[in-house]
């Protein structure tokens, strides 16, 4: 049986960040908005090859679920920009695989 690993990250404000995850291979993005509002700004995803240095691969301005695939090992991330304004957002990185075990951030 294939193990998961999953960093999800409650945002309820500008310039926040999530945990770091290491993926490999396909992995799956979710943003949901709970039970608050997202009215402005994006979460941003970030990669990085150190966990210290970081870059911007992606930013998302409302809801999605998508996925992606990473041909390296990275470690990825998210966060909210200087912009941000919402309340209860969700976002979930998620990694099907046989190397790491499960892991929840809240």
């Amino acid at each position: 049986m294939a193990k998961t690993t999953t960093v999800e990250k409650n945002f309820t404000g500008s310039s926040q960040t999530g945990d770091a995850i290491y993926l490999y291979g396909n992995f799956s993005l979710s943003i949901s908005i709970g039970s608050g509002t997202w009215t402005a700004g994006n979460v941003v995803i970030q990669r990085s090859k150190d966990n210290s240095t970081w870059h911007d691969v992606d930013s998302f301005s409302s809801a999605e679920e998508t996925a992606g695939y990473e041909p390296v090992k990275m470690y990825y991330r998210a966060t909210t920009d200087g912009s941000f304004n919402g309340t209860d957002v969700d976002v979930v990185l998620y990694k099907e695989g046989k190397e790491s075990d499960t892991v929840i951030v809240y």
